[in-house]
């Protein structure tokens, strides 16, 4: 008979019952998700989020239930500065002593079997060395890579905090039970930038999809084509790479309208490239998920222009729709696409000429059987029950090999 494990996460609070806190992002929606599979699987769950707005580190049990506890870990937002304001070379986990420390009497008082981290960065590296110190077994999903994020947000830190925060994310490769990657993509990325020639224990699981139902859907023959966008506003999205390609699109006065989901902040940061964006692309407020649905089923094709991306669910939602996404070689579904057959939808946003024509060469084709073929490929491959049971077979194993 399986162990009913108890599995430690790190968390938000719009997952925890009757918080304020708003549910967004793809991993706070997996770790709702994930959770509910552990719950089925007869064990509980101990979501562990971060509150950055006391003075000093503590941490409360805002909910206990059977199935799922959820524990506000205070981490004041000037120790979480030390990092990203490093002035100094020093490793990360002397530097962050008292926070890790801390986090072991968290790890203490619960007993997890298996210690998973939903993403890597400061908060949930915390809790990753912690369990590290009491030889907790830990198992880390790379939603995201730190370093690339850093990297296009350099001016953010100084040299010896990038330095420092790489080393961190290193940690996972040479240290963790378990590395799960959501595509060969990602995963190859991560070893590049880390100049890695293994990564501990790497396996790849895909995200699950969104559990809409998939249908072929009917391609348009419409002159008019409508092209989506779905993205938060931040550099690495590359609205830049949108917006030449809007432009591209004007100037060859094709019938293309671009619409984009997304926030952009009110402030004077760029005003004139924003000005510029509203001109070309139709803005979008953002969406419920039921609202995107009806979004995603009046357009022709979904753009995905991001420099990286490790997987984007817009994919997988335009597809459920039967609405195929370009997108740039950094995003993760690469390998996927390129398993399907959907090769000539990869195109570079940085040569929007290039990627127009991309587009413009579709659209003069006949039928786009290999769409269809990526749809099923989807619909099996990222089956949320194939999914879960693969990450509760990875935690029996990681918590099995430690005994």
């Amino acid at each position: 008979m399986n162990k009913k494990l108890t599995i430690l996460s790190n968390d938000y609070a719009g997952n925890a019952p009757h918080h304020a806190g708003v549910v967004q992002g793809g991993t706070a929606v997996f770790a709702r998700s994930i959770r509910d599979w552990v719950h089925k699987d007869g064990g509980q769950w101990i979501g562990v989020f971060h509150d950055g707005a006391g003075d000093a580190i503590d941490h409360t049990v805002v909910s206990d239930t059977k199935s799922a506890r959820y524990i506000s870990f205070c981490v004041p937002s000037s120790s979480m500065k030390k990092l990203s304001k490093l002035s100094r070379a020093i490793r990360p986990d002397r530097l962050m002593d008292e926070e890790i420390s801390y986090a072991t009497q968290i790890l203490k008082e619960q007993k997890p079997d298996v210690v998973f981290l939903n993403g890597f960065y400061t908060f949930p590296w915390i809790l990753f060395e912690a369990a590290r110190r009491l030889n907790i077994p830990t198992v880390v999903q790379h939603a995201g890579i730190w370093a690339k994020e850093i990297r296009q947000y350099s001016d953010k830190f100084t040299p010896h905090a990038r330095r420092a925060s790489y080393w961190i994310e290193r940690q996972s490769a040479h240290h963790a039970d378990a590395n799960i990657f959501l595509n060969e993509t990602s995963r190859d990325a991560f070893a590049a930038i880390h100049r890695l020639a293994a990564i501990s224990n790497e396996c790849i699981i895909p995200l699950p999809h969104p559990g809409w139902k998939f249908y072929a859907g009917e391609r348009r023959t419409r002159e008019q084509k409508i092209l989506g966008c779905v993205a938060r506003w931040d550099r690495i999205k590359n609205h830049a790479g949108l917006l030449a390609f809007a432009e591209v699109c004007v100037r060859h006065r094709l019938p293309w309208k671009i619409r984009c989901v997304t926030s952009i902040p009110d402030t004077a940061v760029m005003k004139d490239f924003k000005k510029k964006y509203r001109k070309y692309i139709d803005v979008v407020a953002p969406m419920t998920r039921e609202e995107l649905g009806g979004f995603y089923k009046e357009l022709d094709v979904l753009l995905v222009p991001s420099h990286f991306d490790v997987s984007p669910t817009v994919v997988m939602e335009s597809m459920s729709h039967g609405v195929p996404a370009l997108i740039s070689p950094g995003v993760g579904w690469a390998s996927e696409y390129r398993a399907s057959g959907m090769s000539s939808w990869i195109t570079r946003f940085d040569r929007p000429a290039t990627a127009v024509r991309a587009l413009a060469e579709h659209f003069e084709r006949a039928s786009w059987s290999e769409v269809k073929k990526l749809a099923k490929n989807i619909e099996t491959w990222h089956s949320p029950a194939t999914v879960y049971q693969s990450y509760l077979r990875l935690f029996r194993r990681c918590s099995s090999n430690r005994r």
